[in-house]
């Protein structure tokens, strides 16, 4: 078994602080009293403790993750990139504290966000200066990482009309943030691109689950039997659209494209098989966790950065090949 810090201590004659220092920060330490600590680490096989470093450093090793009340820790979106982040910050000896309620100044190292409605976005600013946080979006004043999902509604949007479709619709979700409003101006940016005018009357926002799908889907299809082509912001509600489809005898594909948007793993149980665009949330949780990691670390002035995943095409057989 290996030495404790405080036996280590004893026998080289230094300071915990100092220790911790030497190993984590050995530009603070002289090279004499460094190569001595480092030559007593090594001969005593010491293994520095996380709770001993986070001590020594006035640290709790605790990020407070913020999901907010309207997001299902269930879902597939939740599950995949609280598995990124709980597990890169686990192997770099840091615990997550999952939260449905805004930060009240928690014991934490720093704060991780997601799902932030355009209020929430109010309130970064002031919460950037009393701790590193990262979001998982995208806003001013603050570091971040989002999805492009600008970029993956316009990619689908054309993919759609590339295979002949003429008459599109569009299926939104009703919830005051900022992915939603971007899906939507994705779609409106490959009309315009293709010189289609947008008309209004083909496009409904609605909650984003399958039965609000089968409803809008009902009336899009209903209200304009020339549509050809739905174009929903999820894959849930595209499930709802195919109920839908199956129920007014429309054909998918021939008669009848139906497009979803996440890519999580509902599209591979979806008959037929889902078109849609695939976001690599887990990947992205980790990348949440490094940053943040490296902000706490690392702490730098400057300007904030946005990091942008761009999405996956993932064709199924819900449009003509």
């Amino acid at each position: 078994m290996g030495i404790t810090l405080k036996g280590l201590s004893k026998i080289t004659g230094y300071s915990a602080i100092t220790i911790s220092r030497a190993l984590n920060k050995p530009n603070l330490v002289k090279e004499k009293t460094r190569e001595k600590i480092l030559y007593a680490v090594n001969k005593y096989h010491y293994s520095p403790n996380n709770v001993a470093k986070a001590l020594v450093y006035n640290r709790t090793n605790i990020i407070y993750l913020y999901v907010p009340y309207n997001l299902d820790p269930t879902n597939q979106f939740v599950l995949q990139v609280s598995a990124g982040i709980s597990g890169y910050l686990g192997e770099h000896g840091y615990s997550v504290l999952f939260s449905k309620k805004w930060y009240n100044h928690e014991a934490v190292d720093g704060l991780i966000l997601m799902g932030l409605s355009l209020e929430d976005e109010q309130n970064l600013k002031s919460l950037a200066l009393e701790k590193p946080l990262v979001l998982f979006g995208h806003s001013e004043n603050v570091d971040c990482i989002d999805v492009d999902n600008i970029k993956g509604m316009e990619m689908i949007t054309e993919y759609a009309l590339a295979k002949g479709y003429k008459k599109l619709a569009f299926l939104g979700i009703d919830e005051n943030r900022k992915f939603t409003q971007d899906r939507f101006q994705g779609f409106k940016n490959a009309l315009a691109k293709n010189h289609i005018k947008y008309d209004e009357k083909t496009a409904i926002f609605t909650e984003n689950n399958a039965n609000s799908g089968l409803l809008a889907g009902k009336k899009l299809l209903t209200n304009n039997p020339e549509i050809d082509c739905i174009l929903c912001s999820s894959d849930d509600q595209a499930a709802g659209v195919m109920q839908a489809a199956n129920q007014l005898n429309r054909m998918v594909p021939e008669s009848l494209a139906i497009t979803g948007f996440d890519g999580l793993g509902k599209e591979l149980v979806i008959t037929p098989q889902l078109t849609t665009i695939h976001q690599p949330i887990y990947e992205i949780g980790i990348e949440l966790a490094k940053l943040l990691l490296k902000k706490i670390h690392h702490p730098r002035s400057g300007n904030a950065t946005v990091n942008y995943y761009t999405p996956i095409l993932k064709i199924g057989n819900s449009t003509r090949k």
